[in-house]
């Protein structure tokens, strides 16, 4: 079985380049840690509300240790909006 995360959070407008490149620089940790490309996503009525997905994930537990500790290394809650912090969700196939 394979699982499927969803990370969401508020950014601030003014530091979207950067939280893009931090994001960015995330995901490419996790794809030479894990094989696990993920999508950067925005929602589309309120663009500073941003999404990781990452899909066809075999061994969640695995997985969201190396992701916790790439989001620590990286120093990304110092990026989100104030009063922000990201949610996981994680989703199976039925």
């Amino acid at each position: 079985m394979s699982f499927s995360f969803y990370i969401y959070y508020e950014i601030n407008a003014q530091n979207e380049d950067k939280v893009r490149a931090v994001a960015l620089a995330l995901q490419h940790a996790i794809a030479d840690a894990t094989g696990i490309q993920g999508r950067l996503l925005c929602r589309r009525d309120k663009t500073q509300t941003w999404m990781e997905v990452y899909e066809g994930v075999p061994d969640a537990a695995a997985f969201q240790s190396v992701l916790e500790s790439e989001v620590r290394r990286l120093r990304f809650a110092e990026l989100l909006a104030p009063q922000s912090r990201r949610m996981t969700e994680l989703f199976k196939p039925l």
